[in-house]
């Protein structure tokens, strides 16, 4: 595996962000069914394996901080909100992006803490109460 370089803390937002795929990334929409309360497709998808004969498959798309990291249309105003297709290296509008596309800060986690109801990719934080739901969108988190 490629190791990438470390990345500026103070990280010059001097250059565009770079587009990081050529287009919108879609998933598989085989199954005609939806959820209305979970927003989630029904059913098995035509031609998916079972889970004992899966395997795991390395993502295509990764975030290099080193080259990905630039200026947005996001960055220009006051917003505090990252991008997740940027963290997850699929974000296809580069500089023209509303969002953040650098790493957070110690500035932005203290903002972050202020502000007990979003995370920061902008996300609802849900309670406890909600499910017995302990994952990165808690409020302990």
């Amino acid at each position: 595996m490629e190791e990438q370089p470390a990345v500026d803390p103070k990280q010059s937002l001097d250059k565009p962000a770079r587009k990081q795929v050529p287009g919108p990334v879609t998933s598989d929409k085989s199954s005609s069914e939806v959820n209305i309360w979970s927003g989630r497709r029904v059913g098995a998808r035509p031609g998916a394996a079972s889970k004992a004969e899966k395997q795991r498959q390395p993502s295509a798309y990764r975030c290099h901080p080193a080259t990905d990291t630039g200026r947005t249309r996001g960055s220009e105003g006051q917003i505090n909100t990252f991008c997740l297709f940027f963290a997850k290296g699929m974000c296809y509008l580069g500089s023209a992006c509303t969002f953040l596309h650098r790493l957070p800060t110690a500035a932005d986690n203290a903002a972050m803490e202020r502000d007990t109801s979003r995370d920061i990719f902008g996300r609802d934080k849900l309670p406890d109460s909600m499910d017995n739901r302990k994952g990165a969108g808690s409020y302990e988190r």
